[in-house]
């Protein structure tokens, strides 16, 4: 859809980056297509409380996956990663909080590291620096807890980190940081094949390898298999625009004949907006867990 509006190739929008999943290893003709990959330990249900393993673990584990999707797929950036290692963290799983990982104090309680768990907490994360290149941490700031004061998912934000210790002052450090501990790391050239960054062969994607990815309408979502009987949407709605912010003086004010257009980039469009058919009804779109499957489709009024 992006590529419609835009145009394909260099210089005709941006990149579009995609979250990882298993089975996406190439897209040969995608114009400008990215992965954005999650990295994590903490959702492995290990109930793990000694974070020294994690710093070998994210060299041998984490580096063959960037290099591996870099060389095959195109453009690939870690867009979470965190030093949890395992699920502490207040709230960090469900609202009641409930873990998997016994004794979770030892970790939510940061301010009782000894020097040894502060120690392999930054291995940790100077490893995943180094095998993951090109990344964000989940996430720069943990607010502290209504009950404590004080952050009580410790692992999990970046400045807290980085005021005591567990975090590298600067992140360059961590560049050789597996190799200077013995472990080897594959290495990508940084060249990609033309169509990955804009050029020959972009938008030349076969409709045999988008159907590998499935069906659209998809022929099951959920589980529910009667797909087909779900409720549906009609594109006879108005299309929302994003006109340009203004702002009263003297916060800040547009330079003379600055036109920030309407929001939508192609004025020839004339599709309609998505919306309900009118004479048929829809479950709550933000607590359906329950709602039942209709036994025939509304076609509406």
């Amino acid at each position: 859809m992006i590529r419609n509006i835009t145009g394909v190739g260099e210089g005709h929008g941006p990149y579009i980056s995609v979250q990882s999943v298993p089975g996406l290893t190439t897209f040969t003709g995608a114009d400008r297509i990215s992965v954005d990959i999650h990295p994590y330990f903490a959702f492995d249900g290990s109930g793990a409380l000694d974070a020294a393993p994690y710093g070998a673990t994210a060299c041998t584990s984490f580096n063959p996956t960037v290099v591996g999707s870099s060389s095959t797929f195109g453009v690939t950036t870690a867009g979470e990663w965190s030093v949890g290692f395992n699920d502490c963290g207040l709230m960090f799983l469900s609202a009641d909080d409930r873990h998997s990982t016994p004794n979770c104090s030892m970790w939510d309680e940061w301010e009782q590291y000894t020097p040894r768990m502060r120690a392999d907490l930054l291995n940790f994360a100077m490893s995943s620096m180094d095998a993951l290149h090109h990344w964000f941490f989940w996430t720069w700031k943990v607010g502290p807890s209504n009950t404590t004061s004080s952050p009580r998912a410790p692992l999990w934000s970046y400045k807290l980190g980085l005021d005591n210790g567990w975090i590298p002052t600067n992140p360059r450090e961590a560049n050789g940081h597996c190799s200077r501990a013995g472990i080897a790391q594959q290495t990508f050239d940084g060249t990609y094949l033309p169509y990955q960054t804009g050029g020959p062969g972009a938008g030349t994607v076969s409709a045999a390898v988008v159907a590998s990815y499935g069906a659209w309408p998809p022929t099951s979502i959920g589980g529910v298999a009667q797909v087909s009987l779900l409720p549906t949407y009609t594109p006879t709605g108005p299309v929302p625009t994003l006109p340009t912010q203004t702002y009263a003086s003297p916060t800040y004010t547009l330079p003379p004949g600055f036109d920030g257009g309407d929001g939508w980039f192609n004025d020839q469009d004339s599709a309609g907006g998505m919306t309900t058919v009118a004479g048929c009804t829809y479950p709550n779109a933000w607590d359906a867990i329950a709602a039942a499957v209709p036994t025939a489709l509304c076609t509406g009024t």
